[in-house]
């Protein structure tokens, strides 16, 4: 298919093509229209490595798995109800969208709502309650190990400030009540490093397995070197008070033994100091405990908050009504696709001429005619120098051309269907004929559905179907057209029942040798290949012109009806593509230009 014929099938379709713009982008605007606007506001946080990674549970991933990590946590329902509480309504997650700028521990926290002033504050608190939520989750892993610290701490400074009031009026019950305490430290103390030592053989042994090696998790190594350190204070600790514990068993011994003052007094100093020194101990674990959670604990700043941006992001009518546009173009050029494609029927002469060997030979363009009284009348006859009749003329001349190689002076005109205009072709092709000088009879050879009849404007009382049941002669049949006589039509009379009978036999043989001696060209109007009339009567003339109505005539049909003439053996003379529209096809257009060109006299 060539370039111009996709144009001219988008120029027959250009209505479709309008409508499917239009509702495309007048659909699209609606929507946009109507629909909320949607505004977007982003903040930004950096998310940063802890700097020493030895106890925690971070510092065995990559900067992009934290960054990623945190992604996660920021759509958790934990923060998302922590903020829906904060600003008294509701967040959801598919609000929220969560970037990681490109090479960077950047995140950019997008939140899309219909108010721009709510968006920037969903953002913003959304990073506000995920740095107090990742200060508040990673505390909690140090919690225990603070709190166990802070209550020994406290412990030891009430022992040292009763040891010093004491110091001064020593008694015997005192030193009892100190070693019950250092005893119940001692204990406490053991039963600690017990369960640690569990808990750390537990932890190590999970990944042990005979048959295969197994590394334990991050997590899992994070959490033994924690208990390796805890377990270490904790014996330190042990120690202390095991020296202070023997500390007081000799002091009471030795005050037991002796009266004198200064030891035991030299000896509660000593105890003193002890206490002094295990209470130094504590304060150091504990600020060492302190520290530890601050430099294992990644942070997360806020960087860039969200500010309010009162250009919603969507809807977007401009850019919708385009979108819309295209989608419409596209449907519509998808329904004339699918509907030129499953169109069977005949639009051009070269599907014309692969119906058979038979070449297009006339171009007829579209007739809108009426006689001055509002009937049929041959359009050729009242328009000569019309481009119709010269379409008619171009016809003609290629018929004489057909000729040349054998004599034709009979000519049967038919089609493959009804209301495909060989009727048409042949009223006006008989006045062409007649205005070049010929002598031309036309027969109504539709004993069916005669129509020739009306194109002239005679009654059909008396014709073919009478001079068959020898009621008349032939030459009482003649209707002649016009004032010089040399156009005679010969109607079909009364419709007889067997009109395949009547044409089959050798009165039709008679009534053609008959015409052939009163004029010089016969042109037969039969009924279409539907019916087998036009395969008889194919038989008896010189040739057949095949009429194609573009856009009508199914190749199917066209091309059953070509193969049974063929059959019967008739002589093909042409096709003609009749009733071309204006828009049909850029190879009639010369017809219609006609008018710009026309001679000054009356052309035959």
């Amino acid at each position: 298919m060539e370039l111009k014929q996709y144009f001219y099938i988008a120029r027959k379709w250009l209505w479709l093509i309008i409508l499917g713009i239009v509702l495309g982008g007048g659909a699209a605007f609606l929507f946009s229209y109507f629909q909320e606007p949607v505004y977007r506001s982003a903040a930004k946080a950096l998310v940063s490595q802890p700097s020493r990674d030895q106890l925690s549970d971070f510092g065995y991933y990559s900067a992009q798995q934290l960054v990623s990590t945190y992604s996660e946590l920021l759509q958790t329902s934990p923060i998302l109800e922590e903020v829906s509480n904060r600003l008294d309504h509701h967040v959801s997650a598919s609000a929220i969208s969560i970037q990681q700028v490109r090479d960077t521990n950047i995140l950019s926290v997008s939140v899309e709502d219909g108010n721009p002033e709510r968006a920037a504050e969903i953002a913003n608190t959304l990073i506000q309650v995920l740095v107090e939520q990742n200060e508040t989750l990673l505390a909690s892993r140090f919690a225990s190990s603070e709190e166990s610290l802070r209550s020994q701490i406290n412990v030891v400074q009430e022992q040292i400030t009763t040891l010093q009031s004491e110091i001064a009026s020593e008694t015997q019950a005192s030193r009892q009540t100190q070693i019950s305490t250092v005893e119940e430290q001692i204990a406490f103390l053991q039963d600690d490093i017990v369960k640690i030592q569990l808990e750390i053989s537990a932890l190590e042994g999970a990944g042990d397995d005979r048959f295969t090696a197994t590394t334990p998790d991050p997590e899992t190594l994070s959490k033994i070197n924690q208990l390796h350190l805890d377990l270490e204070q904790k014996q330190g600790l042990l120690d202390l008070y095991q020296e202070l514990y023997f500390n007081l068993l000799s002091s009471e011994t030795s005050g037991s033994a002796s009266t004198d003052v200064n030891p035991a007094t030299n000896q509660y100093q000593s105890t003193l100091a002890l206490y002094q020194q295990i209470y130094a101990n504590l304060l150091r674990d504990y600020e060492a405990v302190r520290l530890s959670r601050l430099e294992n604990t990644p942070t997360v700043v806020s960087v860039e908050p969200a500010v309010p941006d009162y250009q919603p992001i969507r809807p977007k009518p401009v850019t919708n009504t385009l979108l819309g546009t295209v989608v419409g173009l596209m449907i519509a050029g998808g329904i004339v696709f699918l509907v030129e494609y499953l169109d069977d029927t005949i639009k051009s002469p070269e599907e014309a001429s692969r119906l058979s060997n038979t070449p297009v030979i006339g171009f007829i363009p579209s007739i809108q005619y009426s006689g001055s009284n509002g009937r049929y009348g041959v359009y050729s006859l009242d328009n000569p120098r019309s481009p119709i009749a010269e379409a008619f003329r171009s016809l003609r001349t290629n018929i004489e051309f057909a000729a040349v190689p054998a004599e034709l002076n009979s000519l049967l005109i038919t089609s493959s269907g009804p209301k495909e205009g060989k009727s048409t072709v042949a009223s006006n092709l008989a006045a062409i004929m007649v205005q070049g000088g010929k002598k031309v009879a036309i027969v109504d050879a539709d004993l069916r559905r005669p129509f020739l009849h009306k194109y002239y404007q005679f009654e059909n009382r008396l014709g073919l179907s009478e001079y068959f049941r020898n009621e008349i002669s032939l030459k009482e049949s003649f209707k002649y057209v016009d004032s010089t006589e040399r156009l005679i039509a010969i109607p079909s009379g009364k419709l007889p029942p067997n009109p395949a009978e009547l044409l089959s036999s050798a009165k039709m043989t008679t009534l053609l040798e008959e015409l052939a001696e009163e004029v010089d060209f016969v042109i037969l109007d039969s009924p279409p290949l539907v019916v087998t009339d036009p395969v008889v009567l194919s038989t008896k003339v010189d040739g057949v012109l095949f009429v194609v109505h573009p856009t009508i005539t199914k190749y199917n049909s066209a091309k059953a009806s070509l193969e049974q003439l063929e059959r019967a053996q008739a002589r093909l003379v042409g096709i003609v593509m009749n009733n071309i529209n204006k828009q049909s096809s850029y190879y009639y257009q010369n017809y219609y230009q006609y008018h710009d060109y026309q001679s000054t006299t009356s052309e035959v």
